[in-house]
């Protein structure tokens, strides 16, 4: 329950959950640890085969906090179920297996409160893999950043990992909130927002622990495609529309081919004419026919 607090506004946490059994109490407690003192959190299982729901379920009786077992609906549907529900004059989504840092909400709140005119914050994050520990690989953070409607379309500025944002409630439902047969929804949504003019920030602070696993969305390559190809869609009057189109097309042909996803790599094959042919696709036709022979 989100304490009583006249001087600090209400921030919405929402965790939307599907088979994270494995990491979803660290989500939630990550959440309810938080140093700042008016946060409501809103929990969905989303149609899990696992414990999610049980998980979720306890938590919520311990806590206080609302929970909403569903059938599967997908993120977006769900994300636009809470926004519908929420009292928070921030909105924030996290991703249930991923950590937040216990004074994210305290830093953008602040952040938001100073800089009326932004719509969106997001921030760093530090990778984790499956057991909660940092990745070996080089970790990556950027400096604060403005993030046009250009920076995102044609990715010439670097972004931010979606759970690490928090979204002005207003602005957010005045647009409409999520388009519910995307279930890619940063992308979607960032876009949208630039696109309807308002401002998208980055701060320079680290805000989550974002994981990494086999089960990780971006690994799903049909998924991100017909997700980012409906999303970019939208925009085919922008003069780079074909050649971001093609990029994103290639980049998920290389993933797929490294992951061995043949039905992946077959589907977005047959969406590239010869004009799209760079050398990204020949490095994943070659590592697609060492993997069948």
């Amino acid at each position: 329950m989100p304490l009583e607090n006249n001087n600090k506004p209400l921030v919405t946490v929402v965790i939307s959950a599907y088979n994270h059994a494995a990491f979803v109490s660290s989500c939630v407690h990550s959440a309810l640890r938080q140093t700042y003192p008016n946060i409501e959190v809103l929990t969905y299982d989303d149609g899990s085969s696992d414990t999610t729901a049980d998980i979720l379920n306890a938590l919520s009786d311990q806590h206080g906090f609302a929970f909403t077992a569903q059938a599967n609906r997908g993120l977006s549907k769900t994300l636009n179920h809470a926004l519908g529900v929420a009292k928070g004059k921030y909105f924030c989504p996290v991703g249930s297996d991923d950590i937040m840092m216990l004074d994210k909400t305290e830093k953008q709140v602040a952040f938001m409160e100073a800089n009326p005119g932004v719509a969106v914050c997001g921030g760093n994050s530090l990778l984790i893999d499956e057991k909660g520990e940092l990745c070996s690989k080089r970790q990556r953070f950027h400096p604060a950043r403005d993030l046009t409607f250009s920076d995102l379309f044609e990715n010439t500025t670097p972004g931010f990992i979606s759970p690490t944002a928090m979204i002005r409630t207003d602005v957010l439902k005045a647009a409409g909130g999520y388009r519910e047969d995307i279930p890619l929804e940063d992308l979607y949504l960032w876009l949208k927002l630039a696109s309807l003019g308002h401002r998208i920030h980055a701060i320079n602070d680290v805000l989550l622990y974002y994981r990494k696993h086999p089960n990780n969305t971006y690994k799903n390559v049909g998924y991100m495609f017909h997700s980012i190809h409906n999303t970019l869609s939208e925009y085919q009057q922008y003069p780079s529309y074909n050649k971001v189109l093609k990029r994103h097309k290639n980049s998920l042909l290389l993933s797929a081919a490294k992951q061995g996803d043949k039905q992946g790599a077959r589907d977005i094959l047959q969406s590239l004419s010869y004009r799209d042919i760079n050398l990204k696709t020949l490095r994943a036709l070659t590592r697609l026919y060492l993997k069948i022979n």
